[in-house]
């Protein structure tokens, strides 16, 4: 029987005898000028990539396994979570948006609540309680966007599930207190940011033991990339969030494998498809890296991440692109591995969105996991050099900014 060996049949090439077809193909034009390109970052982008492209630390391994670029588990069946965004502010239109994502498809709900410098319900239980009625509680999970305002939101869930009888293995909640991502987003907290570091502590100490689907804080890129933040500053500004509230829990005595395992972390995905593959890559990285030096152990296999489509891609002028560009972003996020993504509706920057624009991002998500597949495969970029290669550099230069700030 032969062997399967795909380029058994051709010559071997050398980079050298590419290189003199290139210059054929170019007719004079200068190489770097036409194939060549860099990220912000000033990363390069080259046109080839061999074996060599790629990071001496190759990310070969299965997920799960150092260097935890591929992941950390398995997928499961569908492989992330669709996520109905919130944002609107009256009650019962909320409840008829949740009703209609979860017929559609939707598995968390995106609770957005009105604190200091955000908009959504208005911070009652009363406005939570009709925004989630009909809803059942132990088959979906809650996202919350609260400001520093997290506390109530938890009070008025335990209530909601208290009266659905969910038992604590049901009880699925992102509370995501994150006061340097809300101030970083919104310029306003309630408190003095280190006397809200302090009651963060003290918040996540009390609840650390809860439900095994509650996490408690979030540490979030996605402030930083709206405002600007290129791959590799986004990533380090996730890291170094994340090591403050390490710090602001040690000093409740909260050891970090047990506070760890009550994080999410986010990111934003944009329409550079291979960008966002290997900033997500990245991210798992170094994120497991400060759970290596920081004594966590096995911790990094319970973190979870978070994607969200990017808002400053969009574009008010000929809203429909923006699905084109939705679509490529949600794909580089399932692609590179996230547990949760949430695509923004296309018309989202012209003000609420409708119906119709909900439906489609929702569908986007429907398509690429159900029809699709994107999310059954286990890193699909992992062993593409190109991919290696960003990856590696993303995580480098991170790292290097992450203990610059």
């Amino acid at each position: 029987m032969m062997d399967p060996i795909l380029a058994g049949d051709f010559p071997a090439s050398s980079r050298e005898d590419w290189l003199a077809a290139v210059a054929k193909a170019l007719k004079g034009a200068d190489f770097e000028r036409t194939l060549v390109s860099s990220t912000i970052d000033g990363i390069r982008i080259d046109p080839l990539y061999a074996e060599a492209s790629a990071p001496t630390r190759r990310a070969s391994a299965m997920p799960g396994e150092a260097p935890f670029a591929r992941g950390f588990r398995l997928p499961a069946a569908g492989g992330f979570e669709i996520v109905s965004p919130g944002g609107l502010a009256d009650p019962a239109a909320l409840n008829r948006a949740y009703l209609a994502d979860l017929e559609g498809g939707a598995s968390v709900l995106a609770l957005d609540l009105a604190a200091p410098g955000l908009c959504g319900l208005p911070l009652r239980y009363e406005a939570i309680a009709a925004a989630l009625k009909g809803v059942h509680l132990d088959m979906v999970g809650i996202s919350v966007s609260a400001g520093d305002q997290y506390l109530g939101a938890l009070q008025s869930l335990n209530t909601l599930w208290d009266e659905q009888d969910t038992s604590a293995a049901a009880r699925r909640a992102d509370l995501n207190a994150d006061p340097l991502g809300t101030l970083a987003a919104t310029g306003a907290l309630e408190a003095d940011l280190w006397e809200a570091l302090d009651v963060l502590g003290h918040f996540a100490a009390q609840n650390v033991g809860g439900p095994p689907g509650l996490t408690l804080l979030l540490a979030d890129g996605r402030p930083y990339h709206e405002a600007g933040a290129s791959e590799v500053e986004e990533v380090a500004a996730l890291a170094a969030t994340a090591v403050e509230y390490l710090k602001a829990l040690d000093l409740e005595g909260v050891t970090p494998d047990r506070a760890l395992r009550r994080f999410s972390f986010a990111l934003a995905a944009d329409q550079d498809l291979f960008l966002t593959i290997a900033k997500l890559r990245a991210a798992r990285g170094v994120l497991a890296r400060i759970a290596e030096a920081s004594g966590a152990g096995l911790a990094p296999h319970a973190m979870r991440l978070a994607v969200t489509t990017s808002a400053r891609m969009t574009t008010r002028r000929d809203p429909n692109v923006n699905m084109l560009r939705a679509t490529l972003a949600a794909a580089g996020a399932v692609l590179g591995g996230a547990d949760q993504v949430a695509v923004r509706p296309h018309t989202a920057a012209l003000g609420t969105p409708d119906g119709f624009a909900r439906r489609i991002a929702r569908n986007t998500l429907v398509i690429l996991k159900e029809e699709s597949s994107l999310g059954r495969v286990a890193d699909p970029g992992g062993g593409s050099h190109a991919i290696e290669h960003l990856t590696g550099e993303i995580a480098g230069r991170a790292w290097t900014l992450f203990q610059e700030i």
